[in-house]
């Protein structure tokens, strides 16, 4: 998997909705891709409609880092990344961004930390330094650190006790993909929470962070001139991560997905009845049992050639409910040169 369709989707929802927005007079978008000397690309979207700038950071590597036993480090290393960062503790971190009415987050996905946001145009030189202050000076304090930590712990184990839908994701992705990156709970699980100390998340943020791993969106009303000019001043000292980016390991065949009433699917027709089959169960209140053999055993490689995403998602769906009808146990364009 490569984040390259997800900048590109973004891209492309930045130009559809600049068309929208515009008279048959305006010309249509501007985009620019750049290369840093130190390996950052750069997606400059030039679109002056609206006085706003959004943007999105994406750090290859992600939670398909992460050690089985130590599920939860690139979640929780990305979340304290807007909380206290360069000069700016915790709160006067979030005052800066909620002052100017902006909005900057983190999160972690399989393969991924994202650090998205928007701020007017006239704000984008506090953006690029809160920005780049999250991504190269976090501060990792111990207080904000325990703080989320024990309260993503509460909350698995409130929902496990009074809303177990709320964990559908992590149970159906354990059950697909067993042993795999894929499989492992990308926010943690109880068990491998208790088991974080702050050292692990410097130690992440140190091997897994560098300039090389950094995608850079920019889309709205700025100069891209002066946009290549400011991020080259934000992030020029940025070193490469000291860690090669491992490739991920191909997932091997994936765990058995039991479901009653239907034969094994062939086609993507059926994938589409089995998840509106299931939605329909779960509707009514209904909860999906696991007799002796299962029904279904899918590989992955029937998802990708019967398209991939859509049916990726029906497979999910399934794994999800069946799963968690079972006990609650623990989670176990060409590229430009930069200058």
């Amino acid at each position: 998997m490569t984040y390259r369709p997800r900048i590109l989707s973004i891209l492309a929802a930045c130009l559809a909705l600049s068309a929208f927005a515009s008279t048959p007079s305006q010309a249509a978008a501007k985009i620019q891709h750049l290369v840093s000397p130190g390996g950052i690309e750069a997606w400059f979207v030039q679109d002056a409609t609206v006085p706003l700038i959004a943007m999105e950071a994406v750090v290859r590597g992600g939670a398909s880092i992460d050690r089985p036993a130590l599920a939860g480090v690139a979640s929780l290393t990305a979340e304290l990344l807007t909380r206290g960062a360069g000069e700016r503790d915790a709160y006067s971190f979030a005052e800066s961004v909620e002052d100017v009415g902006g909005s900057l987050e983190a999160q972690a996905h399989s393969e991924a930390v994202l650090v998205h946001g928007q701020f007017l145009a006239r704000d984008r030189e506090l953006m690029l330094t809160l920005l780049a202050d999250a991504l190269q000076r976090p501060h990792f304090e111990a207080e904000e650190f325990e703080m989320l930590r024990d309260r993503r712990i509460e909350f698995i184990r409130a929902a496990k006790d009074s809303e177990p839908q709320s964990l559908i994701g992590a149970y159906g992705r354990s059950m697909l993909f067993a042993r795999h990156a894929y499989g492992v709970p990308i926010s943690g699980s109880e068990r491998t929470l208790a088991a974080l100390r702050r050292d692990h998340l410097l130690d992440f943020f140190r091997q897994q962070f560098g300039a090389d791993r950094l995608t850079l969106v920019f889309a709205g009303d700025f100069d891209p001139e002066w946009m290549r000019q400011a991020v080259a001043a934000h992030f020029e000292h940025w070193s490469p991560a000291p860690e090669p980016l491992q490739p991920l390991e191909a997932s091997r065949r994936v765990r058995h997905v039991p479901v009653d009433g239907f034969e094994r699917a062939k086609d993507e027709a059926r994938l589409k009845a089995t998840r509106l089959f299931l939605e329909g169960q779960m509707r009514a209140g209904r909860r999906m049992t696991r007799p002796g053999l299962a029904k279904y055993v899918f590989d992955l490689d029937d998802v990708r050639a019967l398209g991939g995403g859509v049916n990726r998602g029906a497979l999910d769906y399934a794994g999800e409910l069946a799963h968690v009808a079972g006990p609650l146990g623990g989670l176990d364009g060409s590229k430009s040169a930069w200058g």
